[in-house]
Order: structure tokens, then sequence, then C-alpha cells
């Protein structure tokens, strides 16, 4: 309150509309290069399946596509000198042995509160090594 260094922005991670809004809300606040961008938002274990309104499962979109969708649009603002981007996982990527199954990715074979956690932390992991190699 009153700190001309603190800054607001509407982000919701179930709403991909929100997400992609989001990189021209930074932009428009002329602070340049972003220099660390951690993802670490979501949710765990719902206990039943849940789409968002871009009908995706909930998790999958909160903890991964979200993070992805936001840090492919925040891109241009990564500063071109240092930059870090840190996306938060968990042990419980180990849920998901199997790997992703492509074909239910949004749980519409099988759901399981814990397993699409898991599906969503392996996510995570991949994208960021994903992101390094390239």
């Amino acid at each position: 309150v009153g700190n001309k260094n603190v800054y607001s922005l509407v982000l919701d991670l179930d709403d991909l509309e929100s997400v992609k809004a989001f990189p021209d809300a930074y932009g428009k606040l002329g602070l340049g290069g972003i220099n660390v961008l951690m993802n670490n938002a979501g949710v765990m274990a719902i206990p039943d399946r849940q789409l968002t309104k871009d009908g995706y499962e909930r998790t999958f979109q909160s903890n991964h596509l979200g993070h992805f969708v936001l840090t492919t649009g925040l891109f241009p603002y990564l500063s071109r000198s240092k930059a870090t981007v840190i996306n938060v996982s968990s042990e419980a990527f180990q849920i998901a042995r199997g790997g992703l199954d492509i074909n239910n990715l949004n749980g519409e074979e099988k759901y399981g509160a814990w397993s699409s956690y898991g599906l969503s932390k392996l996510a995570n992991i991949l994208f960021t090594q994903e992101s390094e190699w390239r």
C-alpha cells in the first residue's frame, strides 16, 4: 500500500484467455526485462474430475498448461542478459511412472485425484527439461 514498486495484475491459470492477456498487461507497465519467473501456483488432488472453461482437466491446466502458456507468452519480456525460469514440481511426478498418457491428459478415460496431480508435475519437469535444451 503506497509502495510505487508494487504492482498488481490479474492472472487466472484456469482461464487461458486471462493467461494470454497477462504478457501484454505486463508489457504496458514498462518495467523492462524479467530476471526471474517462478511458476508455482496450482491445485492439488481435486477429488472429482473438473473441467476449466477452456475444456481442460483443471489440475492439468492449473498446474501445467497455464504455466506453459504464461512462460511462452512472457518469453519476449525475459531479460536477454540473465533470465531464470523456475517451474516448481514435486516428488509426486513419480505417481505418473508410466509417463504421459497422451490419450488421457484430460482424464476422460480414467481420473484419479493423485494420478492427475502426478501427471501435471511430470509435465512440469518435461517442459523444464525441453526448455533447457532449447
